[in-house]
């Protein structure tokens, strides 16, 4: 029930716009501090991969043939991740320039270059401070949007790529093996997320796809359910339909 009162309330955003924040506590979890958010991007150790876990690298389509990508960013807007002032990773200002460009939202155009001239990391509060930076440098109104945390966020997540929207969202470790299966402090794009496959674009890996099925997202997502996930969807309208043939 509880959860059904939060999917009702981030669709209700979802529908009225808002610009809310919604800090998920499930299980009682502490929330994450803002250290505990610039984690530098080097390997710990190496999650448990199970032999159940369906993932694949691939293009715009689902390994099954069955689905094509929601979001199909083309590839020439695909970001490689680079290093803030200080040498931090910016894998969250890349992944919101992607959606800036999926959905065409002008007030954070630009973000990933900006945050260059800024020191590294990213976390749900710097985004609050960052999102009304970049719209008053662009001279347009603040955009729309939600943050979520939470260990049980795919509803919302289907939500926001059936309607258009490419999340922000956490990535603890790659379920193909990239990053030589080791554990990351990481954020990527979702591009699909559907009831039988989620789908990312890795901002350290353009041009490459990743689709899994929904709960091996959730395990990537939640650090294999040791952390609370984090994303962030940006309201603007989506971008209209490809023209039919």
């Amino acid at each position: 029930m509880i959860l059904m009162l939060r999917i009702a309330a981030v669709v209700l955003a979802f529908l009225l716009g808002g610009g809310v924040y919604i800090p998920f506590k499930d299980d009682g979890a502490k929330q994450p501090n803002e250290p505990a958010r610039r984690r530098p991007i080097f390997p710990l150790r190496r999650p448990i991969l199970e032999p159940a876990e369906a993932a694949a690298r691939g293009g715009t389509t689902s390994p099954d043939g069955k689905e094509e990508i929601q979001c199909d960013l083309p590839k020439q807007f695909h970001l490689k991740n680079v290093g803030g002032t200080d040498g931090a990773g910016l894998c969250v200002w890349a992944s919101m320039q992607h959606t800036a460009t999926w959905q065409r939202i002008p007030a954070i155009d630009g973000v990933f270059k900006y945050m260059q001239t800024q020191r590294g990391g990213g976390w749900p509060d710097r985004v609050d401070k960052v999102v009304p930076v970049m719209a008053q440098r662009n001279k347009e109104a603040s955009p729309k949007y939600i943050q979520v945390e939470s260990r049980t966020p795919l509803e919302v997540l289907k939500l926001a790529c059936k309607t258009g929207r490419m999340p922000g969202v956490t990535y603890s470790y790659s379920p193909t093996g990239n990053y030589g299966g080791s554990y990351i402090a990481h954020m990527v794009s979702l591009v699909h997320a559907s009831d039988n496959w989620f789908a990312i674009l890795d901002n350290n890996y353009p041009n490459q796809i990743e689709w899994m099925d929904p709960q091996t997202f959730l395990k990537v997502h939640t650090r294999n359910g040791r952390e609370l996930g984090w994303s962030y969807t940006f309201l603007s309208d989506p971008p209209p339909p490809p023209p039919c043939n």
